[in-house]
């Protein structure tokens, strides 16, 4: 199974696990991760290294908030393709999405692209009639 580390500066990754959790039971190969402006640069690639070995997946997804930061650039430390991916500036539906469509999508490279275009899909400016979901 594809494995998830969400990543944020902050308690946000924690918190929005909890809400997955919430909404869809236990996620194996799953982990949320804060990597506080605080950590040295050297402590955040040893976390992101150590949380990456516990997943134990062949294929990882790492989900980050905030492209252009210290957190960003210690992620793209660990890409390697086909096996370690990034997505920066995700969204919850992606989010969520990404839990169910691991499961049953056949390759990592067809779950990525799926994975892009629904997070894309689900960005609506809520007053404007051409973007908005039809109720």
């Amino acid at each position: 199974m594809i494995g998830i580390l969400i990543i944020t500066e902050n308690e946000t990754s924690k918190e929005q696990l909890k809400s997955v959790v919430r909404l869809l039971g236990e996620q194996p190969h799953c982990r949320a991760v804060v990597l506080s402006s605080e950590l040295s640069q050297d402590d955040m690639l040893r976390i992101v290294q150590d949380n990456i070995k516990l997943l134990k997946s062949d294929e990882i997804l790492v989900f980050h908030d905030l492209w252009g930061s210290t957190q960003a650039r210690v992620c793209q430390t660990f890409l390697k393709e086909g096996h370690v991916e990034l997505i920066s500036g995700y969204n919850f539906p992606m989010l969520l999405k990404s839990m169910t469509l691991r499961q049953s999508t056949k390759s990592f490279e067809d779950f990525l692209k799926s994975l892009v275009q629904y997070g894309v899909k689900h960005i609506w400016h809520i007053q404007d009639s051409k973007t908005h979901p039809k109720s």
